[in-house]
């Protein structure tokens, strides 16, 4: 079963994606509410989470994320192969037979 590599691509997904989520939520609290946080724009924002709250701060809810995109990729993966397998199966004629 493919099942697990959704899993594992859910939380690659969440850990990488996380940190440019983060600056762009914090991002948006700015623009709605300016006096929560002082950002000069995105690279500022970046620089300045790093050098005041640390590293980590970029991770803040990369958990629940990560919880959030497994599912959803161990479906469309589970779709992907089911797809494949009963309607594009070798027997179908191939874009490259044509």
């Amino acid at each position: 079963p493919q099942w697990p590599s959704g899993i594992v691509a859910g939380i690659i997904a969440g850990t990488l994606t996380n940190p440019m989520d983060v600056v762009k939520t914090r991002i948006q609290v700015v623009r709605s509410s300016p006096n929560v946080f002082q950002y000069g724009g995105t690279l500022d924002c970046l620089l300045t989470m790093v050098r005041t709250e640390g590293l980590a701060s970029l991770f803040d809810g990369a958990f629940a994320r990560c919880l959030l995109l497994s599912p959803r990729l161990t479906m469309a993966i589970a779709m992907k192969e089911a797809l494949q397998r009963n309607f594009f199966s070798s027997t179908s004629c191939k874009v490259s037979q044509l």
